[in-house]
């Protein structure tokens, strides 16, 4: 199932872009020297007596542990990498039988060769995704996007998702037919008596030769980090209080059936290759990288609380990725009773960039009017686009415009202003 935003789940993906955080970018390197078993540098060593998964590059199919795979489309490259395609993938590994995965390092090297959404995802702290067991699916997932800009998000129930944190950009060159590594690290930690989870991601650069071929650089640098301390909700609709969860809920649990659970590799509507996917148990007793408090993106002046009564198709978010970009509050003392026109000074982060901006007026729980700006309009960088509107009646002592995004690529706002 496609995890498909509706209006009840803008309210969580404001509170999520209200609360990126980011850092100095390939400040940090591997904490730990050795090898895996593929020659692929650790960040963190193995736990002692913790258990490690790497594909069979000979055939994946051929491993018993490494399941979800009746859908896709395989076939083995020359340079014994191998290609997939399919409308969703979700390539699983499982853990062995009472021994779940918790504190994982997700390993694998990827190049993105064509599709409508460019982006995969590596996770874990759950089992299968499926809508006749909506308590199976939880996780955390490292995001890379083709545009070269890594995020976290959270599923707290199938398919419940709490929207992006610590989004930034990992690259500046786009990923499109080339090789890139990409490494997620979830684990536990203590502080002052409770439990948290820390989410890392890590990216191994320009390690695609004259040929195209991979060529292993080991030159890891943190791509995105964050802690969920709570706090990270979802309002989304589908949210099952039966699986005995909080909609902020911090994943610390492996999560799964009673005996196993999952690390997974994703995508959506994409044909890529892999290599050298691996899952390790870690131990995390290393430094860990320092997280700044400072924002990626310019934020939203106030997240507004989104209403739940549009009506059937006409939610303002219709696809799977669906972002909040910015929002205002605006007070009226009674001058403003009809807007023409809303003024966004915004750009998109590459040519590649391809999506839907919507533009909504809110108030008092009713979506006024809304309008729709196609990336083709935006331009690389900033400059003035207008949403028009057929003077929607706007009335009471505020109001809240909603900027989104559902697409590939990022978009960013700066200002927002209207014409009346």
């Amino acid at each position: 199932m496609l995890e498909k935003h509706s209006t009840k789940a803008i309210a969580a993906i404001a509170l999520a872009a209200l609360a990126m955080t980011s850092f100095q970018l390939g400040s940090t390197p591997a904490y730990s020297e050795e090898l895996d078993d593929f020659g692929i540098e650790k960040i963190y060593p193995t736990a002692a007596g913790g258990n490690e998964w790497y594909v069979d590059m000979d055939d994946p199919r051929s491993d018993s542990s490494f399941r979800n795979l009746g859908n896709v489309q395989f076939s083995k490259n020359s340079d014994g990498s191998w290609q997939v395609s399919a409308r969703q993938i979700r390539m699983e590994a499982w853990s062995p039988s009472n021994e779940k995965w918790l504190n994982v390092e997700i390993t694998g090297y990827a190049k993105m060769i064509s599709g409508s959404n460019e982006l995969i995802q590596w996770y874990s702290r759950g089992g299968h995704h499926t809508s006749r067991d909506e308590c199976l699916g939880s996780a955390y997932k490292a995001r890379l996007y083709g545009d070269g800009i890594a995020a976290w998000t959270k599923e707290v129930t199938h398919p419940a998702y709490a929207g992006n944190r610590a989004e930034t950009r990992a690259t500046t060159e786009q990923l499109e037919d080339r090789w890139v590594g990409f490494k997620a690290v979830i684990y536990n930690f203590v502080e002052n008596g409770n439990t948290y989870v820390r989410l890392e991601s890590y990216i191994d650069d320009d390690v695609t030769d004259s040929n195209g071929n991979l060529v292993v650089r080991n030159n890891w640098e943190l791509a995105s980090v964050y802690e969920d301390r709570g706090g990270w909700s979802t309002n989304n609709s589908d949210f099952d209080p039966s699986c005995g969860r909080d909609r902020d809920e911090v994943l610390t649990q492996p999560g799964g059936t009673s005996s196993q659970n999952i690390a997974a590799f994703r995508s959506d509507g994409l044909t890529w290759s892999f290599k050298y996917l691996s899952v390790r148990e870690i131990d995390q007793s290393a430094e860990h990288p320092a997280i700044e408090e400072e924002s990626v993106e310019e934020p939203p002046v106030e997240n507004p609380e989104v209403p739940d009564n549009t009506g059937g198709s006409d939610n303002l978010c219709s696809t799977e990725y669906c972002t909040l970009i910015a929002s205002q509050h605006v007070k009226n003392d009674g001058s403003i009773t009809e807007i023409n026109s809303i003024e966004l000074n915004m750009k998109k982060s590459t040519l590649r960039a391809s999506g839907i901006v919507t533009v909504a007026i809110v108030q008092d729980g009713d979506v006024l009017a809304k309008n729709t700006i196609r990336t083709s309009d935006i331009n690389t960088s900033y400059a003035v686009v207008a949403a028009q509107f057929s003077s929607p009646d706007v009335h009471g002592n505020s109001f809240d415009i909603v900027v989104m995004y559902e697409g590939s690529g990022v978009v960013t706002v700066r200002s927002v202003a209207m014409a009346g």
